[in-house]
């Protein structure tokens, strides 16, 4: 007969860290970054309970030159630092299935540690249970610099002294073999940036195009993507400047505040499309909307966007009238991102700037932005062209030879509406010229003008048409359907 004791098959390392550099990154001020993951595993005799273990952190300060323990699981004891200065992390937290067990705080002392105690963690026979160690890191916490080098890493966390009992109350002692308490779990070495970095870029450029002036129909002009390093944020309202040319703003000097002199800030702000609303898009959600106001859009979400770490998110910026506009002249349309967290001063003197935030902590957030400068548009009414069918070289039509009752062709042409939109067309005039004579011009030799549209003959209810006979003959035809 064989008799097997409840024991504990296995305690395994399970965060996927990187365990060569570059190393997996927190960041200063972080409320509660993940320092390690591990699970314990029962065999199938009894349920065990994990009631507690010691996390000490391993810092690699202040030389920068202590040595990695070997993550995973050891039965060796690596020295640690005994230069540590625990004043770089707070609370220690331990979560289970997602859910908050246990927070303690790390004793401001060097080489200190943890211990804790009456968690009450069920591991159920033949299964396991993963544990977080989650910390809270201050503005002050050691760091060398992120670097690529092996040698370059700020922290390491280690777990030991498993405390286990089975169902009955049995103290589990042996772990593969090897006694409980001197088992330990050395987490993954961590370097540390001294906050989260939000990068930026113009992508997916909008080919230049024309914007309607008179629609109230919102057209796409810019995307701007964001990423977030070493940590997730939020950015709760973005700014948009319209600029006369590509490139950083320029601040206006204290003599310039109060004046647009566009020649005077190159390249600066244009405030020609003030009135255009601005809508912000994330994905087909509109999270917010703003008026260019002083070449600015100051634009508040509804909701902030959540930026995770090292993933794409694209802002998508349409344009519209805010009112139908007429009789304007051509506007423009370049729209710069404003840097996240960098106030910019407009040419009235008002400021504004993109907010960007930590989510979850206090860690400083600064922008690594380029090339956030949309492609160039204009804003205008639309426009009409002319061109002659008969020749495209004049618009006139060279010889008429007349049969005496007939109707001719005297003038035809094409009328096209630019892309800003279509136009109506009221009236068209034209007059008569050239050999005949002038007294039977005067008379009323050619007459009862007609006119027709795509082929099709225009009644009298729909056009007029009106001649005043001289030398030359001009006839004047009124849409009035």
């Amino acid at each position: 007969m064989i008799i097997i004791n409840p024991a504990v098959d296995n305690i395994s390392l399970t965060d996927n860290f990187s365990n060569v550099a570059p190393y997996t990154t927190m960041v200063r001020e972080s409320s509660d970054f993940t320092a390690m993951k591990f699970s314990v595993r029962a065999n199938n005799v009894r349920d065990l309970y994990l009631n507690g273990f010691t996390i000490t952190p391993h810092f690699d300060s202040p030389d920068a030159t202590q040595a990695i323990a070997t993550p995973g699981v050891t039965t060796v004891a690596a020295a640690l630092n005994a230069n540590n200065s625990t004043s770089f992390v707070g609370d220690v937290m331990v979560y289970v299935d997602g859910a908050l067990v246990q927070t303690l705080s790390l004793p401001a002392a060097a080489a200190s540690s943890v211990t804790f105690n009456s968690l009450g963690i069920m591991i159920p026979k033949g299964g396991q249970k993963e544990v977080v160690v989650k910390v809270r890191t201050y503005t002050n916490h050691f760091s060398d610099g992120l670097n690529t080098a092996a040698t370059h890493w700020d922290v390491q966390y280690v777990a030991s002294v498993f405390d286990i009992d089975d169902s009955n109350g049995n103290a589990i002692s042996t772990i593969n073999g090897s006694a409980a308490n001197i088992v330990r779990v050395n987490g993954h070495a961590l370097d540390v940036a001294p906050g989260i970095v939000v990068q930026c870029n113009n992508i997916n450029p909008i080919q230049s195009t024309i914007i309607p002036a008179s629609t109230t129909t919102s057209v796409t002009v810019a995307n701007f993507e964001f990423r977030s390093q070493y940590g997730v944020s939020l950015i709760s309202e973005l700014a948009i400047a319209n600029v006369t040319a590509a490139g950083a703003l320029v601040t206006p000097t204290a003599t310039l505040v109060g004046t647009y002199n566009p020649s005077a800030l190159t390249p600066n702000f244009d405030g020609s499309a003030d009135g255009m609303i601005l809508e912000v898009y994330n994905g087909a959600t509109m999270v917010g909307q703003g008026q260019l106001i002083n070449a600015i859009a100051y634009i508040t979400f509804t909701t902030p966007v959540n930026l995770p770490i090292n993933t794409s998110t694209v802002l998508t910026i349409k344009a519209k009238s805010a009112n139908p506009i007429t009789n304007i002249g051509t506007r423009s349309l370049m729209l710069r991102l404003v840097d996240p967290n960098v106030p910019v001063t407009s040419f009235v003197g008002g400021t504004a700037q993109t907010q960007v935030s930590a989510s979850g902590s206090t860690a400083n957030v600064t922008a690594a932005c380029t090339n956030q400068t949309a492609n160039a548009h204009q804003v205008r009414a639309t426009k009409i062209s002319f061109a002659d069918v008969v020749n495209p070289n004049q618009t006139t039509i060279n010889s008429l030879v007349g049969v005496l009752g007939t109707s001719q062709t005297v003038f035809k042409t094409k009328i096209t509406a630019d892309a800003a939109g279509s136009a109506k067309f009221y009236s068209i005039n034209f007059k008569l010229d050239g050999k005949l004579a002038a007294a039977a011009l005067a008379a009323g030799t050619i007459s009862n003008f007609k006119l027709r549209v795509n082929g099709t003959l225009m009644s009298a209810t729909d056009m007029l048409c009106t001649a005043t006979y001289g030398a030359p003959t001009t006839v004047e035809c009124h849409f009035i359907g």
